[in-house]
Formats: C-alpha cells, sequence, structure tokens
C-alpha cells in the first residue's frame, strides 16, 4: 500500500496539493475501508420536481435537468456550497458558459474567477492540460481538485447550465491547501505529472507471474497464489485462433471468477469481456484501470488484496476450448489485524426492457463498509433516437433520496448532447457505438477514482430507463467496488449461457451496404491535421451505407488521414472506396500500406452527393491490420473554402480468385 495515500482517504493529517492529484490515479487507496464520516455527493442541476420522490412517477422521471441551482445572489447562481474539510473531484457541463466565481472558506469576495469553458475543457496548456480537464464528446470535465478548509461557495455567472459537481469530504481536523489561482500555478510541475500518470500507468514493479493455459467445457483455466498479499495487476491474452465475428459470443461464453482459494469468498463473477469494461466483442480501449489493447491484451489494473489465497479461473460454458497467455503482477505482504477491502465484480443483463412505463434499472445493491469505483453499460438500441436520458440516483447508507442525482445517462459518464464519437480517457469511456444516431450497441464505462463513493453500511445505485421512444431494449451492466470479506450485493449467480450471448442487430430501417466496412467504425490510426468525426448523412438523402460517413475537416493541402482495416483471410481482394462530393471538398489520393493505388479523386461537386465507390484495384492482403491512407493533394477551382475536406462512406473488400 502506499501509505500517506491510504492515510488520505482515513486519518485527519495535513494533505498537500501534490497529494491530493496522486488521488487522481493511486488505485491501491481504494482498497482501504473507508474512516466513518467521510462521504462522497452531488450538486446537480437535475429538475427539481424529482424531490417530491419516488411516489410521484412523473416528478420521479422530470426531464428538465438544466438552469437548476441552489439559488440566486445578485446577478450570480449558486451551483454549490458546502462545509469543509472537502474538495470538489469533478465538475462536467454540456454547455459551460460565462463565468465561474469560487468563494474559498468564508471569503465575502471570490477567492478566483475565470472562464467556466477555461476550467473544464482544458486548452492544451497548464494548469488546464488535457486529461484532467478536456471536452470529450461534447462533454466539457474537469478532474482538477479544489480544496478547501471551512468552505466552499461555487457560483456561475450563466443561469441556463447543466451541471454536475461532485465533492468528497475529509475526516475532522484535515488540513487543506486553500483553493486559488495561485495554488494552481505553484504546482504546475505536479499537475504536468498527474497527467502523466494519468496517460501511461504502465504496470507496478512487483513479483510476476508468467502462465499459459487452456479453458474447456471440461474444466476451467486456474491460477492460484498461496498466502496473502495483493494482486495489483493482470495482462491477459486470448492465444488461441478465432475470427473477429466470433468474439462477441465467445467473450460471453468465457467466464471470469475470482476468489480466495477455498471458494468461500467469490469477489468477481462476469463474462470475461464485461470485466474488462467493454462489450460485446472487443473494443479497443485504454483507461486508468482497464484497458483491452490494440493487439489484444485485456488488463485490468485494480488491485486485490487478498489473505485465504487468491485464484482467478477462466470458465468456457460451451464445447472447445480457448487459450490464453497471462501477465500477473503481485506481492506477498502481511495485511494485519485490519485487512484492505476485497475488489469486487458483478454483472447483469437485461433482455426485452420496455421503457415505458418509466423504471429504475438497479446496477448494484451492496453491504458496507465499503466503496463504488466504476460501472460499465452495454446498451442495444433498436432505433436511431436518443434512449439515454436516464438519471443516475446513489443512494448512500439509508438516504432516503439520493446524495447523487444526474442529469442523463450520458451526463454521468462525462460526454453530452448523445454524441455518438468514440472517446477513451483515463476515467470515462465510449468504447462503441454502432450509429447511424444511436442505433445499434453502444458501450460506456466510467471509473471512479478521487471521485470513489465510500459506504459504511449500505449503498444503491439506480439508472433511470428513459428513452424518447417507446420500444424495448437490451441492457447489460458490470459494477466494480471494493467491500469486506464476505459482504453481500445484488450479484447472484450468472444467467446460463444462451441468456449471456448477445443479441443481433435489429433490423435496420436505413441503407446498409452489405459487407462494407463502415469508415466511421473504422480505427483512426493518425489525423495530422483538421478535426475528423461521425457525420449522419441522413437530411442529404439515403444513399449512404449506416446512414453516415466519416467526415474530415479543417485540413489542409498534404494533410493526410489514416484508417485501419482488418483482414481475416489471406488472398487478393479488390479494394473499393465509396465517398462524398461536396462544395468544399477537396481533390484526394489514396494509399495501401504506404504505397498510391488508385487515381486521383476529385470530390467538388455543387451540392452534397454521394459519389458512388472507386475501384483502386486488386491487392494481395495478408491476414492483419492494413493501412489505408487518405491524403489532401489539392482543391477544384470552383471549391469553397480551399476544398480541405473530404468525406468517406465505406470499403468494401471482395475476395477475388487467386491467379
Amino acid at each position: 500500500m502506499t501509505g500517506l495515500l491510504l492515510m488520505l482517504w482515513t486519518l485527519p493529517q495535513e494533505v498537500s496539493y501534490p497529494e491530493l492529484l496522486a488521488a487522481t490515479h493511486d488505485l491501491e487507496a481504494l482498497a482501504e475501508s473507508p474512516a466513518s464520516g467521510v462521504r462522497a455527493f452531488q450538486f446537480s442541476s437535475f429538475d427539481r420536481r424529482s424531490l417530491a420522490g419516488p411516489d410521484d412517477s412523473e416528478a420521479w422521471f422530470a426531464n428538465d435537468d438544466r438552469g437548476h441551482y441552489l439559488r440566486t445572489e445578485g446577478e450570480e447562481f449558486v451551483l454549490a456550497e458546502v462545509e469543509g474539510p472537502a474538495a470538489i473531484t469533478r465538475i462536467w457541463s454540456a454547455n459551460p458558459s460565462g463565468t465561474l466565481h469560487f468563494y474559498i472558506d468564508g471569503g465575502e469576495k471570490p477567492t478566483w474567477s475565470v472562464p467556466m469553458k477555461t476550467f473544464l475543457g482544458g486548452e492544451g496548456r497548464l494548469p488546464f492540460d488535457s486529461p484532467l480537464c478536456a471536452v470529450r464528446s461534447r462533454g466539457w470535465n474537469s478532474y482538477l481538485p479544489v480544496p478547501f478548509n471551512r468552505s466552499l461557495k461555487l457560483t456561475a455567472t450563466a443561469g441556463d447550465l447543466y451541471y454536475q459537481i461532485g465533492v468528497r469530504t475529509f475526516s475532522e481536523g484535515t488540513v487543506l491547501p486553500s483553493f486559488s489561482e495561485n495554488l494552481l500555478i505553484e504546482h504546475e510541475v505536479a499537475i504536468a505529472k498527474t497527467n502523466q500518470a494519468l496517460i501511461a500507468p504502465g504496470f507496478k514493479d512487483v513479483r510476476k507471474i508468467l502462465k499459459v493455459g487452456e479453458a474447456r467445457k471440461s474444466g476451467p483455466w486456474t491460477v492460484d497464489i498461496q498466502g496473502e498479499g495483493i494482486v495489483y495487476w493482470m495482462d491477459i491474452e486470448i492465444i488461441s485462433d478465432f475470427k473477429k465475428s466470433e468474439l462477441p459470443d465467445l467473450l460471453r461464453t468465457l467466464r471470469l471468477q475470482i476468489g480466495d482459494l477455498q471458494g468461500n469468498d467469490i469477489w468477481v463473477n462476469c463474462p470475461f469481456g464485461d470485466f474488462f469494461g467493454a462489450a460485446p466483442g472487443f473494443q479497443a480501449y485504454k483507461s486508468l484501470p482497464m484497458e483491452m489493447t490494440k493487439d489484444g491484451h485485456f488488463v485490468c489494473r485494480f488491485p486485490m488484496p487478498y489473505s485465504d489465497g487468491f485464484r482467478m479461473s477462466v470458465y468456457r460454458d460451451a464445447p472447445g476450448r480457448t487459450a490464453f497467455r497471462m501477465r500477473m503482477g503481485f506481492e506477498p505482504l502481511e495485511l494485519g489485524e485490519a485487512p484492505p477491502l476485497r475488489f469486487r465484480a458483478g454483472w447483469k443483463r437485461v433482455p426485452n426492457l420496455k421503457t415505458r412505463p418509466m423504471s429504475d434499472l438497479n446496477v448494484l445493491k451492496a453491504e458496507g463498509p465499503g466503496r463504488f469505483v466504476g460501472c460499465a453499460l452495454t446498451v442495444l438500441n433498436p432505433v436511431r433516437g436518443w434512449w439515454g436520458e436516464g438519471d443516475e440516483k446513489i443512494f448512500v447508507d439509508g438516504e432516503s433520496f439520493p446524495s447523487i442525482f444526474g442529469t442523463g445517462t450520458e451526463d454521468y459518464f462525462g460526454y453530452a448532447w448523445c454524441d455518438p464519437a468514440l472517446f477513451a480517457a483515463p476515467f470515462h469511456v465510449q468504447s462503441r457505438c454502432d450509429g447511424p444516431g444511436n442505433f445499434g450497441y453502444t458501450s460506456l464505462a466510467r471509473f471512479h477514482l478521487a471521485d470513489s463513493i465510500p459506504f459504511q453500511e449500505t449503498f444503491n445505485f439506480d439508472l433511470e430507463v428513459w428513452h424518447w421512444e417507446d420500444l424495448e431494449m437490451d441492457y447489460a451492466m458490470t459494477a466494480w467496488w471494493y467491500g469486506a470479506p464476505e459482504t453481500g450485493s445484488s450479484f447472484s449467480e450468472l444467467p446460463p449461457l444462451n441468456q449471456r450471448l448477445p443479441a443481433p442487430l435489429p433490423e435496420a430501417d436505413f441503407h446498409r451496404v452489405v459487407g462494407a466496412l463502415e469508415a466511421e467504425s473504422l480505427e483512426i490510426m493518425q489525423t495530422t491535421a483538421g478535426q475528423i468525426g461521425p457525420q449522419e448523412m441522413s437530411a442529404y438523402g439515403d444513399m449512404w451505407s449506416n446512414s453516415g460517413q466519416i467526415w474530415w475537416r479543417e485540413a489542409g493541402m498534404g494533410e493526410q488521414i489514416v484508417l485501419a482495416f482488418p483482414i481475416e483471410e489471406a488472398g487478393p481482394h479488390r479494394i473499393k472506396v465509396a465517398l462524398t462530393k461536396a462544395p468544399d471538398y477537396g481533390i484526394v489520393r489514396f494509399f495501401l500500406d504506404g504505397r498510391p493505388v488508385g487515381d486521383l479523386v476529385d470530390l467538388y461537386a455543387p451540392e452534397v452527393t454521394h459519389a458512388g465507390e472507386f475501384d483502386l484495384g486488386i491487392r494481395n492482403l495478408s491476414a492483419r491490420s492494413h493501412r489505408l491512407t487518405v491524403r489532401l493533394v489539392g482543391a477544384n477551382p470552383q471549391s469553397t473554402g480551399g476544398g480541405v475536406m473530404a468525406g468517406i462512406d465505406y470499403l468494401l473488400l471482395e475476395e477475388e480468385a487467386s491467379p
């Protein structure tokens, strides 16, 4: 354990600003049992009609979650007011504007006033640098700690805001630095080091287990450790041959179970892929505690203390075998008379979930003492419309009204405005959104680290099911938390395999080219300049496959993007690319794995139109990931805006007979 940082969560003491920053990435501290009186709660703009409680269902699911605050003072809107010692751990907004005023420790005048967009979104410079401050899929997030000793009042000059402000308290007598602009300037080096630690967490240098094995229907693959200690990380790779199309079913067929050697206390019981934070299938992403690497590794960095031995088992609940290669970092340690909490994870799926009447879906009920550290959500939406207006409602230690009441599902996960753009950051992830719009599967995760939620007796996390349409959906949820040995939760045995396998995509009500690799779903390996992201194209007609394209804009001549695409069966393939033409699009050239292919393509047209497919020729492709480069090389004289844009609908790979 990391001594001083563990005390940060428990005993009263003097805590420095660098130590508060370190809490954003100190995973070991999460296993410490929370001290009595230490709390986490949230101020937000939730619809105040919901204060009527669950007995009034119309009020309980009210959705006007904008422009609500504690009160007004002159021309300022009071967003949060709280006594210390405490710290703000997270501020989120969908529409930041105006100025934030921080009144610290009883000051009659603001200790600091700063534009809200600057504080939340970062400016690519210290102290507002990524990933502590960043915009993720239109959601503005700041994880910069805002500490205070006696009190904080946070006001805004703009009142029509969506916002969430997370706060955590410290034990009475704890001395914190008082927040100010000078405090941030003084600790810019520590902020820069924290950002680097969040981006590149690495693996703790401890003892390692290296093991290769197989899971079969007849028996699990098992890794055992004797005695007591802590497993700090695991890195698992599936080394069996499989097709990418088989992964969604395979990762639900495999079942991960972790507990003590005797099987008396099972801490983790999840489908293999869901445990690592993204589903269905393999969605490459990187966060601080969990990761699915581009080369196929499943990584967990949540520490797992054990006192009666440690056993990790992977079961295969179908005929066949799956081979694994694993590295695991651990350290034998004496955990003492008051051992740390156990890491826990559970999973549930709710198929055919009706969106009317509106309801609350339980994510986790757990017994204390413990600490909630995150959850993942996979949703299957049969239409393009928005499914995620639902607020999070978190009740701690028997509260009659939730101390954390949110403003929307995407707000909880740190993005905004139903944005389908993918993102991966240390604390939150949207690793999949099929589209167009929000059709198909969406996979999300959020990790509570410095903003973990401690509880002494009970924890109850409900999430509203709030879709704009009356239909049926499919929800699957993974929860991660720390709990005392042999404490209970709402999770039971996993359902049988046929109830775990992911449902197929619903029949689409839009045009989709069979076999197309949709450009908006391909991995973007490089963008030398400009902005790139998915664009909904239904406003221009029904010619675009999946009703969307990848839109590259604000680029320049000679700049390029590189898209990765997989080949599963080696051999000759005819390569076709479907493109868009528009008044402000340029002339492009294509490269396959660095070599020119096809002819120059002029994407200018007086109106936005689908340009059809362009044949890039036949190439012999090996079974691996390949790179398609799109380079802007010129502009039609009639093109507006310099011709520094391009749009790509899909890539089509047709197998050809070998010569």
